[in-house]
């Protein structure tokens, strides 16, 4: 009779402990599971990538996984400045004097921003896109002085963006069209939309650096027929001496929007 119930009492004390053992099993996988899928989601993939600016230098840039360039440095340099910069000899290139609204009075009048006064603006190349755009290779830009400009505003945006408005004539190409209809088929407007990847603030300087790959948001188009030639931009903005300047390339995406 004794040793009927030490056994059954040793069963039932392993057939515990088992249980115990897989609950507790159990439970510490869970645990693991729910710390992975935590930091799966609270650190995003980055992305290393090379670049090629206008002048030649490569470097290396880093991309979070918001899409957003976090960054680039010169390949063989350890120094985080970033020394992309507009190109005069690019296919697009603009310059312009920044006038901004007094922010102080800001309305739904006045929204933040403020315009261009445009200085310089050139389309050149002999590219596919332009070739599309101007088929004699001998046409004549008639730019508005003046264009829309939006700031980035840190720390809420870092856009810059503006959309200048142009003529481009071409008088071999659409000779037998009538004086009104020519002129209707040469307006061109230019979509700006530049992302800010570095601010300089030395030596009493406030020097934005922005550049933009996406082809879709970016670009000329024709306002006629509704052409758009993509473009990358790259640019900066000096606050201080209220300058902007500005170039792209076509990216040889073509569409009609």
């Amino acid at each position: 009779m004794s040793l009927c119930y030490d056994f059954d009492k040793w069963t039932i004390l392993t057939l515990g402990l088992v249980a115990i053992s897989l609950s507790v099993g159990l439970v510490l996988q869970n645990v693991h599971g729910q710390e992975w899928n935590t930091t799966q989601q609270n650190i995003g993939p980055l992305e290393n990538f090379t670049r090629t600016a206008q002048n030649g230098t490569k470097y290396t840039c880093q991309e979070g996984s918001n899409g957003k360039v976090l960054g680039c440095s010169p390949i063989g340099n350890n120094t985080n400045a970033v020394l992309m910069k507009p190109n005069a000899q690019s296919d697009f290139y603009l310059e312009a004097k920044v006038n901004l609204y007094n922010t102080s009075t800001k309305s739904i009048f006045q929204p933040y921003g403020g315009e261009l006064k445009i200085t310089k603006f050139q389309i050149q190349g002999n590219s596919g896109s332009y070739i599309d755009m101007c088929p004699s290779l001998q046409c004549k830009i008639d730019y508005k002085d003046y264009a829309n400009f939006s700031p980035p505003n840190i720390p809420e945006d870092t856009l810059i963006s503006s959309n200048p408005d142009f003529r481009l004539q071409d008088n071999i190409t659409h000779a037998d069209l009538g004086p009104k209809k020519k002129e209707l088929v040469e307006q061109y407007g230019v979509d700006i939309y530049c992302d800010v990847f570095d601010i300089v603030e030395k030596n009493w300087q406030e020097l934005y650096y922005c550049h933009d790959d996406g082809p879709i948001y970016n670009n000329i188009h024709n306002k006629f027929d509704r052409r758009s030639w993509g473009s990358n931009f790259t640019g900066i903005y000096d606050a201080k001496n209220n300058m902007l300047k500005i170039s792209g390339n076509f990216t040889g995406h073509t569409q009609r929007y």
